[in-house]
């Protein structure tokens, strides 16, 4: 976000002339100190035929990072020097108006939260639904018990101010025994009444039956369609809603055939397929599996792996760079798809062509946390604060540095360094001897990386030669798959831009990204450098190791243990 736009509005929320309220709150603003040091406060143009400036509009132009709590900060003190003298305020950003009425900007930390959300043009809770759907007990498939852990935390983390705040009577949880007709019905009544956004989430088992992904109700048998939802069906009713942003969170087996596929091409004459009616109102699909793979729903407690990972990124936050206020769809995707991947588990697939994914829409909770150095000599278990009881207490980072003491002396007597035996070209090892043989990847900081071929990875994933690969929009994300250059039916996205790295490349942990600094904005496959095994692999021996000489440069060494 880079600039936003303020207009005092009415009882009726319709924009109010007011140039003092208007310049009362335009005062306020630039006599912030964050404010004035991070934004530009100004008057856009008039957009009517009278030259100058606007007279009913404040705009804020960001520099850089802004920290969204800063202008709720700035806000309140406008409240609060008004007092009752104040109104309510429309805020545009991202294309999305939020009316703020004086209870938002109170000094409060939900208003504060509101003041945020609205700035930084995230959805708004209070005109959203969710619709959280989780079988967990089957007659007949195998029971799923960590889905109803799943409905419960998500349950909890949807309704929690500090990640999004839907109230609970705008949450509808559906994990009983119902009819196929019964469970459209309700998505139909939540789709009527979400302006704002419709998130629909699905936990159970999924079927594939006359090549079209179900959705299985208790009763299902696994053999045929009867007691199942069809996934088509569902995506008709998010298609015909009228939210600004609908949102699909699949947890089952072969969610990606949820994703726009052949047959969802549409003739001359015929109703648009899936992906074009996905394109023209927005969908966001989130699927725990591909085509061919089973999600996971592993025995014992706790969320499945997939759900729990986009709970926990929603609790804890997730560490950007540069560090933002609100998580985007996208971001919670790539959270899940890197810690998924670490425990060699189905990674999730993605479908956004409408490109919401990269808008603010949760609350980001991360902040950096203080290791918890384990502390023999403090009276915890005694029931002391060991702060008031200084005799017996050692401070963590007294602790830290007897830590970092003892490793090095550990390293000092089992481990000795051996003559240097080359430096270490990066570069080549790259180039030449990167893991699986591969010859084509470059170096980029500490990882070999490879743009990836686009038309080829279309045929990878439809499985069809003489396929070509399109962006339909500058986002990189918005790449589809057409039969010539001049189709204008597309068979649809990539969705499994992991598996293909996989594929083509045969590296082990491989994964696909848009975020290398060698090729920004491109689609790559990427592994990280095993400095040790680089070394191994330079001088075709096993007893070396790498280490960084005094100028940073990379050297291999002769390593001898006691």
């Amino acid at each position: 976000m880079d600039t936003i736009e303020i207009w005092i509005v009415g009882s009726d929320e319709n924009r109010v002339d007011d140039p003092l309220l208007l310049n009362s709150l335009q005062n306020s603003l630039i006599s912030n100190r964050y404010v004035k040091e991070n934004a530009e406060v100004r008057r856009p143009e008039s957009p009517s035929e009278e030259m100058g400036p606007d007279p009913a509009v404040i705009q804020l132009v960001f520099y850089g990072v802004f920290e969204l709590a800063n202008l709720a900060m700035a806000f309140s003190e406008w409240r609060a020097k008004r007092r009752e003298d104040v109104s309510s305020v429309a805020v545009k950003a991202n294309g999305r108006v939020t009316i703020l009425h004086p209870e938002d900007m109170a000094d409060a930390n939900d208003s504060g939260m509101k003041v945020r959300r609205a700035s930084s043009g995230a959805p708004d809770p209070k005109r959203s639904r969710c619709v959280l759907i989780g079988i967990s007990d089957y007659v007949s498939l195998r029971p799923l018990h960590r889905v109803a852990h799943n409905i419960k935390q998500l349950q909890e983390v949807f309704g929690d101010v500090k990640a999004w705040g839907i109230p609970d009577d705008r949450i509808h949880v559906i994990t009983y025994t119902q009819s196929a007709q019964t469970v459209l019905d309700q998505l139909v009544a939540a789709a009527d009444d979400a302006p704002d956004t419709l998130l629909v989430y699905f936990a159970g088992h999924g079927l594939y039956h006359n090549q079209e992904l179900l959705l299985a109700l208790p009763e299902a048998t696994g053999t045929n369609d009867t007691q199942t939802v069809r996934w088509q069906e569902v995506a008709r009713i998010v298609r015909q809603a009228d939210s600004e942003r609908k949102i699909v969170w699949l947890d089952c087996c072969y969610a990606a055939h949820a994703l726009p596929g052949e047959e969802t091409n549409s003739g001359p004459g015929e109703p648009l397929g899936l992906l074009e009616s996905a394109r023209r109102d927005g969908i966001y699909l989130l699927g725990a599996a591909q085509k061919s793979e089973q999600a996971m729903s592993p025995s014992g407690s706790g969320c499945t792996p997939f759900t729990g990972e986009l709970v926990g990124a929603l609790r804890r936050g997730i560490e950007l760079d540069p560090p933002e206020s609100f998580l985007s769809l996208n971001s919670l995707h790539q959270k899940a798809r890197v810690e998924l991947n670490k425990k060699r588990l189905p990674r999730p697939v993605r479908h956004d062509p409408s490109e919401i994914g990269n808008l603010p829409h949760f609350h980001n909770n991360y902040m950096k946390r203080a290791p918890r150095w384990w502390n023999p000599l403090s009276r915890r278990s005694s029931g002391e604060d060991p702060r008031q009881s200084p005799r017996g207490y050692l401070s963590r980072k007294a602790v830290a540095v007897v830590a970092a003491a003892l490793v090095a002396l550990a390293a000092l007597v089992w481990f000795v360094p051996g003559a240097d035996v080359s430096g270490l070209d990066l570069a080549k090892y790259c180039g030449t001897q990167a893991p699986g043989g591969t010859q084509d990847f470059e170096l980029a900081g500490t990882s070999c990386v490879r743009p990836i071929d686009l038309d080829d990875a279309c045929v990878y994933s439809y499985n069809a030669y003489g396929l070509y690969a399109r962006p339909t929009s500058r986002d990189v994300n918005s790449v589809q798959c057409f039969n010539s250059p001049s189709s204008s039916v597309s068979r649809g996205g990539i969705p499994d831009m992991d598996g293909y790295c996989a594929n083509r490349t045969k590296v082990p942990g491989v994964m696909s990204t848009t975020k290398n600094s060698l090729y920004p904005n491109t689609w790559t496959c990427e592994t990280e450098i095993d400095l040790d095994a680089a070394c191994v692999a330079q001088n075709n021996r096993s007893d070396v190791t790498s280490r960084e000489g005094g100028n940073g440069a990379l050297f291999c060494h002769e390593r001898h243990w006691f």
